[in-house]
């Protein structure tokens, strides 16, 4: 071993031996604070978590809903590999746990609790009408996306299940997460 490298060796045990301790009580003391800090973070969960452990049928749904991406539309299919807009639907909720779903769009919108198209929450539903009232579509909302909603839904013949943003801002909106019927 050289002159340098003994010295050197020395000087590094020396420091060890003097600054050692307090490091490791830094460490220790930053190890505490972060499992402390850590904790009190748990129970901060994000709305998004929130909303998950407060709806996991509703998320269940869309879960089961998005796996149906791709697959092809035709008029009155309830799946496995085709579609209609109601037939989605009523697959990813009842797959979901709730068993009444009904089967078409129109009973789909009397069989949810209105709400403003602004209270809308991920797994609620979107009910696209004419003019005169008659409900015609139905789509699964995802949430938002660059400023805009987005959906998804079995869209028409010649198309796929696919997520996409509503072509009109005139829809009215539902919801499974009470189950108090209000009606328009």
């Amino acid at each position: 071993m050289s002159f340098v490298q003994r010295v050197t060796s020395v000087t590094l045990v020396t420091l060890l031996a003097v600054v050692g301790p307090s490091l490791t009580v830094h460490a220790d003391a930053a190890s505490a604070h972060h499992k402390k800090h850590h904790k009190h973070h748990k129970h901060h969960l994000t709305a998004k978590e929130r909303y998950a452990r407060a709806h996991p049928r509703l998320i269940r749904a869309v879960t089961y809903g998005l796996r149906q991406r791709g697959d092809k539309y035709r008029f009155g299919a309830e799946g496995p590999n085709r579609w209609d807009c109601s037939g989605l639907v009523w697959f990813s909720y009842r797959k979901a746990g709730f068993r009444d779903m009904p089967r078409t769009s129109r009973q789909q919108y009397r069989a949810v609790r209105h709400i403003r198209p602004m209270r809308l929450k991920r797994g609620d539903l979107m009910f696209f009408h004419t003019r005169k009232g008659r409900v015609y579509h139905v789509a699964i909302f995802l949430g938002w996306r660059h400023g805009h909603r987005l959906m998804l839904h079995a869209p028409k013949p010649g198309k796929r299940v696919q997520r996409a943003r509503p072509w009109t801002h005139h829809f009215w909106a539902g919801t499974l997460r009470h189950r108090k019927r209000h009606h328009h």
